[in-house]
């Protein structure tokens, strides 16, 4: 089910800049490994130009994060260390020659890991395009933890519980 999810383009190279960002504290606007998720953001409208999160908006990510998470940790590392040198050269290309791909994968689990969680209900804005965080506590977060408040909590717990295993694993060079 992973393999669905993925983009068909430049699945490597958009692999690399995602996980350079996330370990960054960043996400790349444009440049996402996965497709579209099939349903859009949900809110609910409060007031004039003020709106709540839906819940609703969390189940979008379901599927995803059940993937992710019953991939058994050893079998997935098989996968990457025989796609390590694509990752390697995707990420020199990108100006990082001398700098291990596995270290940013580990940056990029510190990041999620070290991610700061907030409850909701969130209640946001639509100043334009985008909605915004209305409380500015929240809207200055970082983008890596304003995406693991749109994946919620139970989401959130079940990715921060996953990752440890992973980060081991390449600590350890398997």
């Amino acid at each position: 089910s992973l393999l669905r999810m993925l983009t068909s383009e430049d699945i490597i190279r958009k692999f690399v800049v995602f996980t350079h960002n996330v370990a960054e504290g960043e996400l790349p606007q444009l440049e996402y490994p996965l497709r579209r998720l099939g349903s859009e953001f949900v809110v609910e409208e409060v007031d004039d130009n003020l709106y709540e999160m839906d819940p609703a908006t969390y189940e979008r990510f379901n599927p995803l994060i059940d993937t992710l998470v019953a991939l058994e940790p050893e079998q997935a590392m098989r996968i990457y260390r025989n796609m390590r040198p694509l990752f390697q050269e995707a990420y020199a290309e990108l100006g990082f020659g001398n700098v291990d791909f596995d270290e940013v994968v580990i940056q990029a689990i510190d990041e999620v890991m070290n991610a700061r969680t907030v409850t909701g209900p969130f209640q946001l804005i639509k100043p334009s395009v985008m909605y915004v965080y209305a409380e500015g506590r929240i809207e200055d977060m970082s983008p890596v933890e304003k995406q693991l408040l749109r994946l919620g909590p139970e989401n959130t717990e079940k990715l921060k519980a996953r990752l440890p295993a992973y980060r081991e694993r390449l600590q350890a060079g398997q």
